[in-house]
């Protein structure tokens, strides 16, 4: 066949599409409309199912699940209960290592909606963790987390608004935290490492949190660091904020938070902690939702009994027994 051949579709003696480029069926009506039948049992009462209790360490060769009902209807359940089983089951023993690893001291927050494979993985992942989808968080009750983006200060280009003598802060960051807080009066945490940490982002931050204090009803939360050598410029931020705090008698610098995150792991969060460091939350992103350790779980879905029968698949692979 030429490149420049048009491939067309046939029709069988039964009167079905075939794909000439494969010769695969498509679809018949009949079929879809036995789908939607199934899928009005599926809002019936004909299955039953037996979860393990959540959060807890399974067993080993124990169900996770155990679904009774009609077989036809069971075995269209398969797919979607193996892969959320499968991928839920990861990404929770992935957020347990990494709690493990970083101590009970630290705080550790879900970053990771932009680099989840799907749209609507995150909506379920999320159970009694501290998230930074608005979605989830509305859905399940939970506590939300996150900062601005670093296109959001970058956005910002002056400060005419603003008398004063700032030294070699970038006045536009200034601008874009001003903004920012002003939308979270009681939740300020700045994104500081957009130009320079020590020289820009956190002699801003200061100002703002400064003129917060000063009003004895908001007051600044913490900072986000998202590269650089985060024990050095931790310590280096919480150092800036004791002489803060000393210079202008504001108790409440003592309470900054500081916040970390930047491709985290297992490795990263312990050589953080033996190195030591001033930061009190890591962010998690990539390396929580992508699985980034053990991308796959050989989960599945087996048939043990029909009709008081008891079933079982024999393989020389013991573990698929």
């Amino acid at each position: 066949m030429n490149d420049d051949e048009e491939v067309e579709d046939d029709e069988d003696e039964h009167g079905e599409t075939l794909c000439g480029a494969c010769s695969v069926n498509y679809a018949s009506d009949e079929f879809w409309i036995c789908c939607d039948i199934y899928e009005i049992w599926f809002h019936g009462k004909c299955v039953k199912i037996t979860l393990a209790k959540a959060e807890h360490i399974k067993q080993y060769k124990l169900p996770l699940m155990r679904i009774e009902g009609l077989v036809a209807v069971i075995q269209l359940l398969e797919t979607p209960f193996v892969k959320l089983i499968n991928f839920a089951s990861l990404v929770t023993t992935n957020a347990a290592r990494h709690r493990f690893v970083a101590g009970k001291n630290n705080l550790l927050l879900e970053f990771g909606l932009f680099w989840a494979y799907v749209l609507e993985f995150p909506i379920f992942l999320y159970h009694q963790l501290i998230i930074c989808n608005c979605v989830a968080g509305k859905l399940f009750g939970i506590l939300l987390c996150g900062t601005h983006s670093h296109a959001f200060v970058s956005s910002f280009t002056r400060l005419s608004s603003l008398a004063g003598v700032f030294g070699e802060t970038n006045q536009s960051e200034l601008a874009a935290f001003v903004s920012y807080a002003l939308a979270f009066l009681d939740n300020f945490l700045a994104l500081v490492n957009t130009y320079d940490v020590m020289r820009g982002g956190i002699p801003n931050f200061c100002a703002f949190a400064l003129a917060l204090n000063d009003k004895g009803v908001y007051k600044a939360k913490g900072i986000r660091l998202d590269f650089g050598n985060l024990a050095y410029l931790s310590c280096e931020a919480m150092n800036f904020f004791h002489i803060t705090e000393k210079e202008f008698h504001s108790t409440r610098f003592g309470k900054i938070n500081v916040n970390a995150s930047n491709n985290l792991n297992e490795e990263t969060l312990d050589a953080l902690n033996k190195h030591g460091h001033e930061v009190d939350s890591f962010g998690i992103g990539t390396n929580l939702v992508t699985c980034f350790a053990q991308p796959a779980l050989g989960c599945v879905f087996k048939l043990v009994e029909i009709n008081n029968q008891p079933r079982i698949k024999l393989s020389e692979d013991i573990s698929k027994v």
